[in-house]
């Protein structure tokens, strides 16, 4: 159950990329002027967090292999599903 969700979850985030690349040439109004739809590219880890590349691939890696150990030693359909999407 973890690898199907897991992989669900990658391919639905591969398309939503694919998505945005595809039709966000220009900003996409949702509320008006106050919010909406933007193109931008993260360079970094998360919050444009950066690392020298070295460096951010090996955390990277520590990471997902950290989240990959917990979920491998937990139980249940829930965890399994919410573990499969964190790593996808």
């Amino acid at each position: 159950m973890l690898w199907i969700v897991s992989l669900i979850a990658f391919l639905l985030s591969l398309a939503g990329n694919l998505a945005a690349d595809a039709f966000l040439q220009e900003r996409i109004p949702v509320i008006g002027s106050f919010a909406g739809l933007t193109l931008t590219h993260n360079s970094g880890v998360a919050f444009g967090v950066t690392f020298p590349p070295l460096i951010q691939v090996l955390l990277i890696a520590c990471a997902l292999a950290l989240v990959i150990r917990l979920a491998l030693s937990s139980r249940g359909v829930i965890n399994a599903v919410a573990f499969g999407l964190i790593i996808g």
